[in-house]
């Protein structure tokens, strides 16, 4: 489960925490997906920092949740239309276990969400944000997505785009003008290329 941190490999322990906390001050990116975004009250300056927010399980992790979580199939909004994460992607409808109503720094000035549904705007002013970015201080870019649980979403043109442009951008390169394309991957295919 999240709150022991072994799907969030980055929050695993506190040497991990800080093997990535010195990646982050040189400078690196990170993209935290899924479940990759559960962490522990614990670890939030962490997490605030490089990339800007996580599913927070509530109280002493007895699932006395602050955020929630829903499978739903409903539209995704673009919250910044104009960020480079975005670039190349329109709304789209897709079938999600979202996570949502999720725990961000409300003094965080630079944080810029991605990918809002409406649906799950329960929880002013943020509950619906599922995707977000932040650029730190240092030059250091994070991306953070509620997103991830269905393999078949890969499908969606735009949902490939968005996960590609925020590998790109939390990178440091540039995001080209109409996004990162690339074909859908099924399960065989992907199989076929790790065996090489």
């Amino acid at each position: 489960d999240g709150h022991i941190g072994r799907e969030a490999l980055h929050l695993e322990s506190e040497d991990r925490i800080k093997q990535v906390d010195r990646l982050m001050k040189r400078g690196c990116g990170i993209v935290a997906s899924h479940f990759s975004i559960f962490a522990q009250h614990q670890y939030e300056k962490f997490v605030f920092d490089w990339h800007g927010g996580y599913f927070d399980w509530g109280t002493d992790e007895k699932r006395e949740w602050y955020s929630d979580i829903k499978v739903l199939t409903t539209e995704v909004q673009m919250g910044s239309p104009d960020h480079p994460v975005l670039r190349g992607v329109k709304p789209f409808r897709m079938t999600e276990e979202f996570y949502y109503n999720l725990r961000f720094d409300p003094s965080d000035k630079v944080l810029q969400p991605l990918l809002v549904v409406p649906e799950l705007c329960d929880r002013q002013p943020d509950g619906g944000v599922v995707a977000w970015a932040r650029e730190r201080a240092d030059g250091g870019r994070g991306v953070g997505t509620s997103c991830g649980h269905f393999h078949e979403n890969f499908k969606l043109a735009d949902y490939r785009t968005f996960f590609l442009n925020a590998i790109v951008w939390a990178a440091g390169a540039e995001v080209p003008a109409d996004g990162v394309k690339a074909s859908f991957c099924d399960h065989d295919a992907i199989t076929r290329a790790l065996a090489g």
